[in-house]
């Protein structure tokens, strides 16, 4: 929760949670559906009902697949926005892109923020109970503004864009939600049988138009929260609030050009600032090799850099362990008056949508876990993509082999391993050797498989280039 964030800065790899934890993403991509799925399920049985009852049962079939595609794409694009916080290769432009399409395809209606409404706190869970849930809007306003990092004319065009496109998505399900369930149940309770015969007619029939214009207007409820929560992230949000502390006006966009712009691990980096961001920070000393205090170098996704030398202009570092490719960033440590500001949105935020927020990438993936330097863009470094840690175990038959377990001659051994960072391994593939018995290609990703010829203490030896690791195999003596 917002209150547990941490501050993201330090030189400790360990305390940053490491590369391995950071990049794996598996039990933080799935969001919630924007519309829960009883009163999807309701709105396309309706139409597809009425339709085949007027021979058009195609046309019905086939707008109903369209509505469901809309509705995938927003849930997909949330998850690359969960992507590109962790600073996976390539998110922040692939999101930056997706989102560039939405704002274009729907350019119109700005959204007109209310000073009272944004300023307003409402009331929790007791303020809105609908068929709609959030959770996938929080994920593209949070990377609407981390991709737009800098560029806030941007970020707000892909708001509105993010909130036109959910409207559409959820337009006809929503606006039409109680007539479609008495449509199905056949019974007469808020409306008559008359009434809802006629809405669900007129509802597939502009279904079917599949007209963006002739979109129902959403109930004031549903439209009134979506709206609110995007008026509230363009004037005060935790994403642009956080590089701006990470920054301030001093160290936004410094990084003019990198020297070389490829490196490998432990090589030096000099990084060419821009002459307005030396000016303010050398004191006419070009000589100075000591930087600021609280200045920090971050590769990404995450890695703080040895600063190897300063001089106003002119920043020298170490390409430090567990970098990728990407953009470097000059950041700097921020007090606790700008981790309160920061915190407090965050909690002002959970408080005022706390089921949204319980299911969004601020509660899967905290902030101070988030890839900074992936957001920064040009200019980038690219660096040799191979494997800097490895672990590796073996395996019988009957399960994990600890240190003094034993295995017979001509049994089946599975050696396991992983690399850090994931896929490395794909561009320095494992070379793996024996003192003896005979290794074998299983066909299984990150295994391979050893048989013993004889009796004794087998090494086995895994390479990825300079990196390796070695596994001892106790080999019994055949039992007459």
């Amino acid at each position: 929760m917002a209150s547990s964030m941490q501050p993201p800065l330090t030189d400790d790899p360990a305390a940053t949670g490491g590369m391995g934890g950071m990049e794996e993403a598996t039990d933080t991509i799935g969001v919630p559906p924007l519309v829960d799925s009883r009163t999807l399920t309701q709105f396309c049985q309706a139409i597809q009902q009425y339709a085949d009852s007027t021979g058009f049962h195609d046309e019905a079939q086939e707008k109903i697949q369209e509505l469901r595609a809309k509705l995938d794409k927003l849930a997909a694009l949330a998850q690359m926005c969960r992507f590109a916080v962790l600073g996976l290769p390539n998110m922040c432009e692939l999101v930056r892109d997706e989102l560039e399409c939405v704002a274009v395809d729907f350019p119109t209606d700005p959204i007109v923020c209310d000073a009272m409404c944004c300023s307003q706190e409402m009331a929790g869970e007791e303020a809105y109970k609908g068929p709609v849930q959030f959770a996938i809007a929080f994920d593209l306003l949070a990377g609407a503004a981390f991709v737009s990092k800098g560029d806030n004319k941007q970020r707000d065009r892909f708001v509105v864009g993010v909130v036109r496109a959910i409207e559409d998505a959820i337009a006809f399900p929503t606006a039409y939600a109680p007539e479609a369930a008495e449509y199905l149940s056949g019974a007469v309770s808020k409306f008559t049988t008359a009434q809802v015969a006629a809405v669900i007619a007129t509802a597939t029939s502009r279904f079917l138009e599949g007209d963006y214009a002739c979109d129902p207007r959403l109930p004031k409820k549903v439209r009134e929260r979506l709206e609110q929560l995007a008026c509230k992230w363009i004037r005060a949000n935790p994403v642009t609030e956080l590089f701006w502390a990470l920054t301030g006006p001093r160290w936004d966009r410094a990084v003019q050009s990198i020297q070389p712009n490829s490196a490998n691990i432990g090589d030096e980096v000099e990084l060419d600032l821009c002459v307005s961001c030396a000016a303010s920070t050398s004191n006419g000393n070009r000589n100075d090799s000591k930087a600021p205090a609280g200045l920090k170098v971050l590769f990404c996704p995450r890695q703080p850099a040895q600063i190897v030398r300063f001089t106003g202009s002119q920043i020298i570092v170490k390409v430090p362990a567990g970098s990728r490719s990407g953009p470097i960033a000059v950041v700097r440590d921020f007090g606790s008056t700008w981790l309160g500001d920061i915190i407090y949105l965050l909690n002002r935020y959970a408080c005022e949508y706390p089921v949204e927020w319980s299911f969004s990438v601020f509660t899967a993936i905290p902030m101070w876990q988030w890839a900074y330097p992936a957001a920064f863009g040009a200019p980038c470094i690219k660096i040799a993509f191979v494997p800097q840690q490895a672990s590796v175990s073996a395996f019988s038959t009957y399960g994990q082999l600890g240190a003094s377990d034993t295995v017979q001659v001509g049994d089946t051994v599975t050696i396991y391993y992983q690399v850090d960072p994931p896929g490395s391994d794909q561009q320095t593939p494992v070379q793996v050797s024996a003192s003896s018995g005979t290794i074998s290609n299983l066909g299984i990703p990150g295994a391979v498989g050893f048989t013993p010829s004889g009796p004794g203490d087998v090494s086995i030896k895994l390479s990825w280039g300079a990196l390796t690791s070695t596994i001892i195999v106790h080999v019994a003596r055949t039992i007459e």
